[in-house]
């Protein structure tokens, strides 16, 4: 292969998915998946794609399912049953595919974007090939991915969402406004039975030095308003950022669904037939949040001593999530409980 031009590499047991039109979505979807994970997991089914990622603290999981409708042209390789039904996973790395989709939809007159996207995977073979053509110049490119096989995946923590009580749903631009002027790393949501706020969350030591922010959203900017009872939870804000820039640009409706602290928040979006996903967030009340950044500025003053401490923020989240927390980060696990 190290003597072959990438044009002469095929693949002739592959996948293949043609995209064009929602090209630019997809590469919004790899976005998203990059701000959760370095990797991302690839599932070829007969009649579907589904990209999947989780970060190293087990706190944040993303699905997201491409129909064949999402494609302009679907292929599916006539004698390889194991992967039809879905039973082996792809690896590829997060960095690599965003090289790649970077581009998409880019308006600089300088550097024209690419409309056209062909990928082949086949889960037997070390690499994934990824063609890219401009419409109006025919200029093409052809990149080869390396790739491993991943025959296991926390897929259960995605079966929470109908044991989850709390639920709303609302054009992804109305809780972009509602989180604009935080600049904080957690959130605190207050759920009651006519509004949602969000505080900009601050640790009990700083609270007499440190900006406040309160936003109020009533219910009426809600498609749906259910909360079966008042709630306050505390939740990462980066992940949550990135979900509803993916769903502001792509024009869905989300559906948040959550509980008590510590049951997780689940962002569905499910009312489109061609791409249906969910986000898995972990929540913890004040106390965890609190405890959370004290570890983290502890760590911060003290490096040697964090090296032989366990970090409390990922075992706080871990017991959360009933997960092993001393599992290796890097290492993919290969079984994960369902929350409590």
């Amino acid at each position: 292969m190290k003597d072959l031009s990438v044009h002469d590499i095929h693949l002739e047991n592959a996948f293949v998915y043609a995209i064009d039109t929602n090209l630019k979505v997809f590469a919004e979807a790899i976005n998203v998946l990059s701000k959760i994970s370095d990797q991302i997991l690839l599932q070829p089914l007969a009649d579907s794609l589904i990209l999947t990622a989780y970060n190293s603290t087990k706190s944040a999981f993303a699905k997201i399912v491409l129909s064949s409708n999402f494609f302009s042209r679907f292929e599916t390789p006539s004698n390889n049953e194991q992967n039809l039904n879905g039973e082996v996973y792809c690896r590829i790395s997060t960095r690599s595919a965003l090289h790649i989709f970077k581009d998409i939809g880019t308006k600089n007159v300088h550097l024209p974007s690419f409309e056209n996207c062909q990928l082949e995977l086949d889960p037997s073979a070390d690499f994934a090939i990824i063609h890219m053509e401009q419409e109006n110049t025919q200029i093409r490119k052809v990149y080869v991915l390396p790739m491993r096989e991943h025959t296991t995946i926390c897929d259960n923590v995605f079966t929470e969402k109908q044991r989850l009580k709390n639920k709303m749903a609302t054009q992804a631009k109305v809780l972009l406004n509602l989180f604009g002027g935080f600049d904080c790393k957690e959130v605190r949501l207050d759920a009651s039975a006519n509004k949602l706020t969000a505080h900009r969350y601050i640790v009990r030591e700083d609270l007499s030095r440190v900006r406040k922010t309160d936003v109020t959203i009533p219910i009426d900017h809600f498609e749906k308003f259910y909360i079966h009872v008042d709630t306050r939870i505390v939740i990462s804000l980066r992940e949550l950022r990135s979900i509803l820039h993916f769903g502001n640009i792509c024009g869905f409706t989300l559906n948040l669904h959550f509980d008590r602290p510590g049951r997780p928040m689940i962002v569905a979006i499910d009312e489109n037939i061609d791409l249906t996903a969910e986000f898995v967030l972990a929540t913890m009340d004040d106390f965890d949040a609190q405890q959370n950044q004290l570890s983290s500025t502890q760590s911060t003053s003290n490096q040697q001593q964090e090296s032989q401490t366990p970090n409390i923020q990922k075992l706080g989240i871990a017991k959360r999530l009933n997960l092993n927390p001393r599992q290796k980060e890097n290492q993919m696990p290969q079984h994960c409980a369902s929350f409590s």
